[in-house]
């Protein structure tokens, strides 16, 4: 271009100086000045744009910034810019290319590549954040912030050792950077220097005390030195000085919700409302903590106030379907799902809750097609791709397969997401017979579960005998004084036993209603340890009449809203078989259904299926073998304190002759054969468990002796249950 027409290296230097001055009113107007006198110039147009960029105006910034990279296209810096602005428009392709071209003009300058490397890093590809930030360092290997960026992406990567070194290194050249500090804590939280970690942190914030980040690390560290009232102490600071951020709420509520303290985290957030006032977000989560506590009740109000504060938050009509769809209520559950989508079309969660409720309406199409939507959201929703896969609906050369094996083997996912991700691909390799790749993912899920929930053996068998002792043969007494005549079936056993199936097949008949995995009965019982301050597990036979009485018709209340008409309905909830005696004793009339399956395919099916209850006994071979010794044990006490009371079922031989088994079971249930039982597929009924898949398809086989194709992997379950069937 002719030098004639462009502006003076003086008018240059100081657009520069008023740059880096931080004057972007001066910067904007100067740069109109060169733009009139120098209109086939570029540099006017750049300083012009960044002057829009400096102010947040991204709209105007990249339209002054495309005209200067137009009519100078080896205008490194603003090509650089530009991708800084796309990054900000959510234009993140352009954004990407932007930056490229902009070090292929400068490869000396680091500037676009750590950038890049902060935008991989949003966008979750972690692998791509490090080979940028590593570019960057090479192209200037004096920037310490480029070194810091690259900190931040091993710590992603979870490359904690080569992390440490370079902020060492770091801090050797800046021991008073907050953000080498900030990082140093978070790697020495990860490392559990807790100690190191406050030190680090705390002068963080003694440098910037407005550091975020910082701050928030600061409470990791604190609980992780078990110190959760101090954490509690600051998370509330932090609510109260950003009270407008509403990502904050959420942090507490995950520690109350990890201390098992829900309770306590309403009345923290009760606290919150009288410092702060009525805030949206403090509702929503106090909607959030009562759903965990199974008062759905008091958590549709809260997300109903959450509501009224802030209607157009989408966030808010999601959690209340969500609870809608635990009490069964499709038609409000969808309705809502639908409110927040018309709010937020790329509100990712709402997708896939609308497929979970279409897979229990049977509508795998729909659901499907949700499922799909929400990956499209956000493909790092590793749920929807686990559902997905449950359906079958992933085929061998769908390119989400590799997809996902290279987010899973390049080692960067937290402990959840590996392990949903892991039993995803554990039942895809089973469903096309790669039992070997099938059996390593299983266990790399598993094993990813097992870090965050133990199982304590010890705890639960002293459980087992403390409710064995309380129900002994000799002084057990079945309430007979209740006038009606209630009969309902509770269906019990260890999960994946075919207790779905069984139900599907009886609430196919006309005079039941199957209920499914409802959870009254035991939150009643556990209710009563507390009101009366005693440690669980109670014998409800002990009580007086009234108080039985009373027992009785709170869970009838409670069930009476689920049934269309008076009738007999089913109970499924698996873990009732604990609480045997206090069903006779509140239900003299009940029939209780005791579903078993060959030990090693019930074990194996527990293993290979990711719970979302309390079932940590299932992520562990030999934690599963011990647990099914005691559970057989304490149903052999039930079947000599009530013998001949419980019908038990075999999975095996009702597969291999459903007729006669399934009228067998009726006539147990004082119930007429009914030839449409035999339909159970076709039941309407919702299906929530993760036998959904299954009772869906006619009867089959397949799953029979399917441990078989896993033996040697199963040794150390055969092993457990051989051991512990001795000690018991």
């Amino acid at each position: 271009m002719n030098s004639r027409n462009e502006p003076t290296n003086e008018l240059i230097v100081d657009l520069i100086k008023l740059f880096s001055e931080g004057n972007h009113s001066e910067l904007k107007k100067n740069s109109q000045n060169i733009i009139n006198d120098f209109p086939e110039s570029g540099k006017g147009y750049l300083f012009h744009g960044i002057s829009y960029y400096m102010e947040k105006n991204y709209i105007q910034s990249e339209k002054y910034l495309e005209m200067a990279t137009k009519l100078d296209t080896n205008e490194a810096i603003g090509f650089n810019f530009l991708g800084l602005v796309k990054k900000n428009l959510k234009k993140n392709e352009e954004a990407i290319e932007n930056y490229k071209k902009s070090f292929d003009i400068n490869p000396s300058d680091g500037s676009p590549l750590s950038n890049l490397s902060n935008l991989y890093r949003e966008l979750g590809k972690f692998n791509e954040s490090l080979k940028s930030a590593n570019l960057a360092v090479k192209a200037s290997p004096n920037n310490i912030n480029y070194k810091i960026n690259k900190i931040s992406a091993l710590i992603n990567l979870r490359k904690i050792d080569e992390a440490k070194l370079l902020t060492d290194e770091c801090l050797a050249e800046d021991s008073l950077n907050p953000v080498i500090l900030n990082n140093a804590g978070v790697i020495n939280n990860i490392l559990s220097d807790f100690i190191t970690a406050k030190e680090q942190l705390l002068k963080a914030l003694e440098l910037n005390p407005q550091y975020f980040d910082a701050h928030k690390n600061y409470i990791e560290t604190l609980i992780g030195l078990n110190d959760f009232n101090s954490a509690l102490k600051e998370y509330e600071e932090l609510i109260v000085k950003y009270s407008t951020d509403s990502n904050l709420y959420s942090l507490p509520t995950n520690l109350f919700i990890k201390l098992r303290k829900e309770k306590e985290g309403i009345n923290f957030f009760d606290g919150l409302i009288e410092k702060i006032g009525d805030m949206a977000a403090i509702y929503n989560q106090k909607g959030i903590l009562f759903r965990l506590i199974n008062n759905n009740a008091e958590a549709v109000k809260n997300y109903n106030k959450a509501i009224n504060i802030e209607p157009n938050n989408a966030a808010f009509y999601t959690n209340l379907g969500a609870t809608y769809y635990e009490e069964d209520d499709y038609i409000l559950a969808e309705e809502n799902y639908l409110k927040a989508l018309k709010l937020n079309p790329n509100e990712y969660i709402t997708y896939h809750n609308l497929g979970n409720l279409k897979n229990a309406q049977k509508d795998f199409d729909s659901a499907n097609k949700y499922y799909s939507l929400c990956l499209e959201k956000n493909n790092s929703f590793y749920d929807s791709f686990h559902s997905l896969i449950k359906n079958n609906n992933i085929a061998k050369n769908d390119k989400r397969v590799q997809f996902y094996l290279d987010r899973l083997e390049n080692g960067y996912l937290d402990d959840q997401s590996v392990s949903t991700l892991g039993f995803a691909f554990g039942n895809f390799y089973e469903q096309i017979q790669n039992y070997e790749e099938s059996f390593k993912y299983y266990k790399m899920a598993n094993d990813a579960y097992k870090k965050n929930e133990i199982f304590d053996y010890k705890l639960t068998k002293e459980l087992f005998k403390a409710i064995k002792k309380l129900s002994k043969r000799d002084d057990h007494k079945i309430a007979t004084f209740q006038k009606e005549d209630i009969s309902p079936i509770f269906i019990i056993g260890l999960p994946r036993s075919g207790s779905t199936l069984v139900e599907q097949i009886i609430s196919n008949h006309s005079l039941v209603q199957g209920l499914g995995e409802i959870s009254y009965f035991s939150k009643i019982i556990h209710q009563e340890t507390i009101d009366k301050n005693i440690e669980s597990p109670i014998d409800i036979s002990r009580l007086s009449k009234e108080e039985i009485l009373r027992i009785r018709n709170d869970y009838l209340n409670k069930v009476h809203h689920l049934m269309g008409a008076d009738s007999t309905f089913t109970d499924k909830n698996l873990s009732n078989f604990m609480n045997i005696n206090n069903i006779y004793a509140i239900f003299p009339n009940a029939k209780i259904i005791h579903v078993k399956r060959d030990v090693l395919d019930q074990c194996f099916s527990m293993y290979s299926v990711r719970f979302t209850g309390n079932h940590p006994y299932t992520y562990d071979l030999e934690d599963l073998g011990k647990y099914y010794r005691l559970y057989e044990d304490l149903m052999n006490h039930w079947n000599k304190i009530f013998p001949e009371l419980i019908y038990e079922i075999s999975y095996e031989n009702l597969v291999n002759d459903i007729e006669q088994e399934t009228k067998a079971m009726l006539k147990y249930c004082g119930l007429n054969f009914e030839k449409n039982c035999l339909s159970f597929y076709d039941n309407k009924r919702p299906v929530k468990t993760a036998s959904v898949y299954q009772v869906r398809q006619k009867m089959y086989s397949s799953s029979i002796k399917r441990s078989n194709n896993f033996l040697k992997e199963l040794d150390p379950l055969i092993r457990s249950l051989r051991e512990y069937e001795a000690k018991i």
